[in-house]
């Protein structure tokens, strides 16, 4: 049980990670790469 809940646990951080980059690279996407940052995102998911 511990060791599912670490890996969720992990998986969260990763997509954090993820999402924070994102957010702090949007102003200097083009205006497809804001769009299709979104499913890279959900994809990893």
């Amino acid at each position: 049980n511990n060791s599912i809940n670490h890996e969720r646990e992990q998986q969260y951080n990763k997509r954090r990670i993820l999402f924070d980059l994102n957010e702090q690279n949007v102003e200097r996407l083009s205006d497809w790469e804001r769009q299709s940052t979104p499913l890279i995102v959900s994809n990893q998911c």
